[in-house]
This record gives structure tokens, C-alpha cells and sequence, in this order.
């Protein structure tokens, strides 16, 4: 999860100081260009770091100071607070219980996460 982080941070710098003001640039210049289009994906950042509201770090946190956390804990909260995310979701087995993994949609596609031993990991 923290590499892929790292990734979608650096993806963000090179899309905000690229992509996005050099187009500004050549719009306030008046360059006549053809308009790159690209993900942007802030949305993706702000999922896995935001503090308002929460994201995956945030409710790893706070699960890891509860007396009684667990990474199953843990999977229901982020299924609860989460689940409405267009780049989230958790799997689930047939019947619909929880398999213990959830799936975050990154800019390069998505990765699916375990959340077994993750709270101690965090620690």
C-alpha cells in the first residue's frame, strides 16, 4: 500500500507540475495546442491519505490505537466509511461475507490489498 502511495504521489507532482501548468501556460499565453487529457488522480491520493474525510491510512490509524482493533475491524470500518468510493471496494466471498481484501482502483489499475497482519504492520 505505502509504495503504491509513494506512486500515485509521485504520478500527482508529475501531472500538477507538468501536465496541468504547462497547459495553463500555453491557455494564458494564447499557444495555439492540442489539450493533453489525463487522469487526474488526486481522488486516488485523498483516498488512501485524506484526514477529512478519513481515508485507508486514516482508519488503519485509528483502528491500531482501539484497545479492541482488528484487521477485520478494520475491513468492516473501511467497507462502512468506503464502500461508495468509485476507486474502492472490498471483496467478498459468496454469500457476501468478507474475504479479508479490498481493492484500490490506482491511476496504473487496480491492486488489491490484504488486510491480514495490516494494523500490525501499522503499528
Amino acid at each position: 500500500l505505502c509504495i503504491n502511495f509513494a506512486n500515485e504521489k509521485l504520478q500527482q507532482c508529475f501531472i500538477s507540475l507538468t501536465l496541468r501548468a504547462e497547459q495553463e501556460v500555453y491557455a494564458r499565453e494564447g499557444i495555439e495546442w492540442s489539450p493533453v487529457q489525463f487522469f487526474d488522480n488526486l481522488v486516488v491520493c485523498k483516498l488512501i491519505e485524506g484526514a477529512r474525510p478519513p481515508g485507508v491510512l486514516a482508519f488503519a490509524d485509528e483502528e491500531t490505537i482501539m484497545p479492541k482493533g482488528t484487521d477485520e475491524s478494520l475491513l468492516s470500518k473501511l467497507e462502512a466509511r468506503l464502500s461508495g468510493h468509485g476507486h474502492f471496494r472490498v471483496e467478498k466471498a459468496a454469500g457476501g461475507a468478507l474475504r479479508g481484501d479490498f481493492t484500490i482502483v490506482h491511476y496504473a489499475g487496480d491492486v488489491s490489498y490484504s488486510c491480514r497482519g495490516l494494523l500490525e504492520k501499522n503499528r
